[in-house]
């Protein structure tokens, strides 16, 4: 399946969500969020360096998680994002 049929089955399945658990508002938030970068990434002339480089900072953070709890045999991690400096936070 190409990345970008990936990348639209994301929008389908937060809709999935919603309809299982209407009360969540997290899921609208989400939704809303998605479209957002869904309506930049289409643009003209689009930068798309800023959202590889999101992408290549989350994979390696995680890596990074995955090898440290790896090594020190961690039962439990938390990751707290700076969601507060985004515009599009949730």
């Amino acid at each position: 399946m190409p990345a970008t049929a990936e990348f639209y089955n994301l929008g389908k399945q937060i809709e999935i969500w919603q309809e299982n658990q209407p009360d969540n508002n997290y899921h609208k938030q989400l939704l809303k969020v998605y479209n957002i970068l869904l309506n930049e990434v289409h643009k003209n002339g689009a930068n798309l360096k800023h959202i590889r480089n999101i992408e290549i900072v989350s994979s390696l953070s995680a890596y990074i998680a995955f090898q440290i709890c790896s090594e020190l045999n961690i039962d439990i991690i938390g990751w707290f994002s700076d969601s507060y400096g985004c515009p599009y936070s949730l």
